[in-house]
Parts: C-alpha cells; sequence; structure tokens
C-alpha cells in the first residue's frame, strides 16, 4: 500500500507543478491550482498513513512471533500466479488424510477399541503356563530336578458385576470418541469448503480489479493528454486520478486477500501455509 500510495503521491506532484504553470501563464484557473494543491497534501497525507499501517503491521508480525518488537526484517514480496484451487471434493479427502487432528482422534479410537476388547476379555475364563528350567548341581541330574512347568485356569465366577460395569463404561467412551470424530469430520469438511470458497471469491477479486487498474490506468492517460492539451477540465482529471488510485489500492488489497486464503485453505486442509 505504501508503494501504491507513492505512486499517487508522484502523480500528484506532478500535476500540481503543471497546474501551477498553467495559473501562473493565465492558461487555468486559481480553483485549479487550490485543487491541484489539495490533491497533493491528500497524497501525502494517504503516504503517511500507509506507513502508520507498516509500523501497526510490525507489531502485530512481532506479537504473532511472541518477541518484543525489534530491528525490522527485509520483506521479499512473494512470487505467485493467480490460480484456481483444486477441486473441493479433492482438498475434502487430501484433509481426511492430512490433518493431524483427525490422526489423532483415530489413535485414541484404536486405543479405545483395544482397552473394550481387554475389558471384554476379562470374563472369560484363561488357561495360563508357566514353564522354567536351569540347571543346579545335583549329584543325578534329571529332568524333573532341573525344569518345572503348571497350569492354572482362572475363571471369574463371581465379580459382583465389575466386570460388567467396566465393560460398559469403555463402549461408553468409545462411543464418545466415534461422536467426537464424526463431529470433527464434519467440522473439516465445513472448513474446507469455507476456505475454498473465500479462495475462490478471492480468485475472482483480485482477477476483476486486475482489469479495473488497466482501465483505470488508460482512461488516465488519456485524460492527462486531454489535460496538458486543454481539451477537458481539472475536475475531468482529478476524477481520473481518484479511480485509479483507488483501484490500485483494491487491487493490491485483493493480491494480498487472494494469498492469505490460499494460506487459509492450506491450514485447513492440513498442509504448511
Amino acid at each position: 500500500m505504501i508503494q501504491v500510495r507513492q505512486q499517487a503521491l508522484r502523480e500528484r506532484q506532478g500535476v500540481e507543478r503543471k497546474t501551477q504553470k498553467f495559473f501562473q501563464a493565465g492558461l487555468s484557473s486559481k480553483l485549479a491550482a487550490n485543487l491541484a494543491e489539495l490533491g497533493l497534501r491528500g497524497a501525502e497525507l494517504a503516504v503517511a498513513q500507509a506507513r502508520d499501517d507498516e509500523q501497526a503491521a510490525w507489531a502485530a508480525l512481532f506479537a504473532a512471533l511472541g518477541r518484543p518488537e525489534g530491528t525490522h526484517y527485509d520483506l521479499v514480496e512473494p512470487q505467485f500466479t493467480l490460480a484456481p484451487p483444486d477441486r473441493l471434493t479433492s482438498e475434502i479427502d487430501r484433509a481426511l488424510v492430512t490433518r493431524p487432528d483427525l490422526r489423532a482422534l483415530e489413535a485414541e479410537l484404536e486405543a479405545q477399541q483395544q482397552r473394550v476388547e481387554y475389558a471384554q476379555s476379562l470374563r472369560h475364563p484363561v488357561l495360563l503356563g508357566v514353564f522354567s528350567g536351569g540347571y543346579a548341581r545335583f549329584a543325578e541330574l534329571t529332568a524333573a530336578r532341573l525344569m518345572a512347568g503348571g497350569l492354572g485356569l482362572f475363571a471369574p465366577l463371581y465379580t459382583g458385576g465389575g466386570l460388567e460395569a467396566q465393560v460398559k463404561a469403555e463402549q461408553r467412551t468409545l462411543a464418545a470418541l466415534r461422536a467426537q470424530y464424526a463431529s470433527r469430520l464434519l467440522g473439516v469438511r465445513v472448513e474446507v469448503s469455507r476456505a475454498h470458497a473465500e479462495l475462490l471469491k478471492a480468485l475472482d477479486s483480485a482477477q476483476a480489479n486486475q482489469q479495473i487498474v488497466a482501465y483505470a490506468e488508460e482512461a488516465l492517460r488519456l485524460t492527462q493528454t486531454r489535460y496538458r492539451a486543454q481539451l477537458t477540465s481539472f475536475v475531468e482529471l482529478l476524477t481520473a486520478e481518484a479511480s485509479t488510485e483507488q483501484a490500485r489500492a483494491e487491487y493490491a488489497q485483493a493480491l494480498y486477500n487472494y494469498q492469505i486464503s490460499r494460506a487459509h485453505l492450506s491450514t485447513a486442509v492440513g498442509l504448511e501455509p
């Protein structure tokens, strides 16, 4: 925005110089000179406001980094092209595979399923065996002296309903996790769909503003040529300048909105923005 405002300031300075020369030569009115001066001061104010916005943006960046404000970085303009995203279904399918929160819930579901199966297994009899072997100093070495083994049958004859309660508790926890996972799946689909729509909207806006800037700059060039030839009024020139400046500012904002929307979509899908 600073670059846009500075370009407008340079153009207003050129118009103000020409208007003053025309006024001194008696080719324009005092009103035109005053309007040119007013436009120049407005452009200077716009540059100052853009610089104030830059300082606020630096403060917000350092706050997001969690560090006190220090030396500013050398910002590099990102290289990108205006391009539509993939199909919505493809983005959603990718999100269902890459989202870390979904992976964590799936792991928790798997662990809870194992807890349920273990709690259910406690209700059935269990046959356990033990075997031990070794060497000892006996006068006569026999298998009975060197090895030992045994079998044990454990059966839950009476637990007072404790095992059933444990199974039901684990099953309720599993059902709650499944409901949470289904809700999270729906939330991811909605989040990706919304980010996808916002990116398409930002893309349309950027492309439309790109054409508007081209039309506005062409109209400004024609108006400036006609004004130098005294074929149009100064008011028409001011109108053309204001329209061009507004178009440039909106196009710059649209480009950054597009980049921000693409970052939001990448985040929603589970990728690095």
